[in-house]
């Protein structure tokens, strides 16, 4: 990547508050600050156009050596970024202690040496800043090595360190059992039939999962209840995922230093799932409490921008969605799609394809038939799909739905050979898609339209025993194909009494 490109894109990324700092940042340097001129350029395109800046500043001095400008201008940004943030980091204020520490030793200045890494171990010991804490054992052990001074605790020392590695492998195992299952669920989606239970089955058995004293750490704990919050997913067992997510709710509030300053925003996560479970159990008002939380979070800077705007626009979405409101639910998509557009470069690729996939199903459950086309299409051919299998499976169903409702009929039944051909190969015949795909391959050999609306009661009825069943309910959380049918009920039934 270029650096013009690497250089807009930082100061498009930057908040208002940041902007504010590296402008009084910048007054407190040295020397001429041309550089600042090509920062109020930058901040103003949608699109970075070097030809069109060099003709506009073609008489300032410093255009003639723009990839200095540019390089020194990205270099203070960051700089300026390094101090806005380092009160308020964590790491950061770790690594400021292991510097001094470096200073110290530097100097032979033993005493504050070994104070600063007393200081340094206690914050990393009660933040669980693992890798921080070996840091600063690595740097005690140099007593060993050198001999500078007397120092009574080297026993100590390598107990610390054993003990520090065990406790970081412990965690680093329940991140590998998060990982496994994550890619599995994205992979497969939840589970349909008895193939797929032994994976579940095997990471409940695993022995860090039979108890959550197995957790030799808070960061573990989280994950503990993070991993069987996944495997309840895999099951569409959202009541026992409630209570798991609503287990990893209070360890981190409960722990606000452990989780704080991470690149992973724990509390932004752990609100989407409480929103969106409390959404799919229909809890609406639980849903709604947790987004005005997200609120406050939000406003006291506990939670980013971007899963703020996933919370709000996402579960707002989805409330619509479940309520049947599909009306007002698509007309949330422009702001949302225009919002999420402009996000795309610095987005949760997983929650833009959720937000696509969620804005498809409004549309075709709103009859705007067309448009959920454009969408689906555009989510069936971007790269991202690919991380989420699963999505791609279900779009590619709702697919056959929206060519049927366009009178594509042709189109419709090669979908539909293509579908069987993969699920027969696959040796996962679903009743749901044999049901449903079955009906609508064979809707052209019915005589007439009542013949029609006597099979399509048929099989709503059907569909609607499916939800009660222990694998097939979970077909339905992807897309109400039950309510579907229903719709192409009512246009048949307008089509009759005419």
């Amino acid at each position: 990547m270029k650096l013009s490109t690497e250089l807009f894109g930082l100061i498009k990324s930057l908040t208002k508050s940041e902007k504010r700092y590296f402008k009084l940042f910048a007054s407190l340097q040295g020397g001429e600050k041309n550089y600042i001129k090509l920062f109020d350029e930058l901040e103003t395109l949608d699109e970075y156009n070097e030809s069109a800046i060099r003709e506009k500043f073609k008489n300032e001095k410093f255009i003639k050596q723009l990839p200095f400008t540019k390089n020194y201008l990205y270099r203070l940004i960051m700089k300026s970024l390094l101090s806005f943030h380092s009160e308020k980091s964590l790491d950061l204020k770790l690594c400021d202690i292991i510097q001094n520490c470096k200073i110290f030793y530097a100097r032979g200045m033993y005493k504050e040496f070994f104070s600063n890494i007393r200081t340094g171990k206690r914050l990393a010991e009660k933040t669980e800043r693992f890798n921080f804490q070996l840091q600063f054992i690595e740097m005690e052990k140099v007593v060993f090595f050198k001999k500078v001074i007397k120092y009574k605790d080297e026993s100590e020392i390598l107990r610390q360190e054993e003990e520090v590695k065990r406790i970081t492998e412990n965690y680093n195992a329940y991140s590998n059992l998060i990982v496994e299952t994550v890619n599995f669920f994205r992979l497969h989606g939840r589970i349909r039939d008895d193939s797929l239970t032994d994976f579940v089955n095997t990471k409940l058995n695993h022995e860090l999962m039979r108890t959550p004293q197995n957790a030799l750490s808070v960061m573990a704990k989280e994950a503990y209840y993070r991993e069987l919050m996944h495997l309840s997913d895999l099951l569409g067992d959202f009541e026992k995922m409630k209570q798991y997510c609503l287990k990893r709710f209070e360890i981190i509030q409960n722990n606000p230093l452990q989780f704080e300053d991470r690149l992973f925003n724990y509390n932004g996560d752990i609100l989407i799932y409480l929103i969106l479970l409390n959404i799919r159990l229909k809890n609406f008002r639980e849903a709604n409490k947790f987004i005005r939380v997200a609120e406050k979070f939000y406003s006291k800077g506990t939670i980013d921008e971007n899963d703020f705007f996933i919370i709000k626009n996402y579960g707002l979405l989805q409330i619509f969605f479940k309520q049947r409101k599909y009306k007002k639910a698509a007309e949330l998509i422009p702001e949302i799609l225009g919002s999420l557009r402009s996000r795309k470069n610095n987005f949760d690729n997983n929650f833009r394809i959720l937000l696509f996939f969620t804005m498809v199903n409004v549309l075709v459950l709103s009859d705007e038939t067309e448009q959920a086309l454009n969408f689906n299409n555009e989510l069936l051919n971007d790269e991202i799909i690919k991380i989420r299998q699963d999505i791609k499976y279900y779009a590619e169903l709702v697919n056959i739905l929206i060519h049927y409702e366009l009178g594509n009929h042709t189109l419709v039944k090669h979908l539909i050979n293509s579908k069987f051909r993969y699920l027969e190969k696959a040796k996962r015949p679903f009743k749901m898609e044999t049901i449903l795909l079955g009906f609508i391959k064979k809707l052209p050999s019915f005589k007439n339209e009542i013949e029609k609306l006597d099979k399509m009661i048929d099989i709503k009825r059907e569909l609607e025993i499916l939800r009660n069943d222990k694998y097939e309910k979970n077909v339905f959380d992807y897309f109400p194909f039950d309510e579907w049918i229903e719709k192409q009920m009512k246009f048949l039934q307008e089509g009759i009494s005419k």
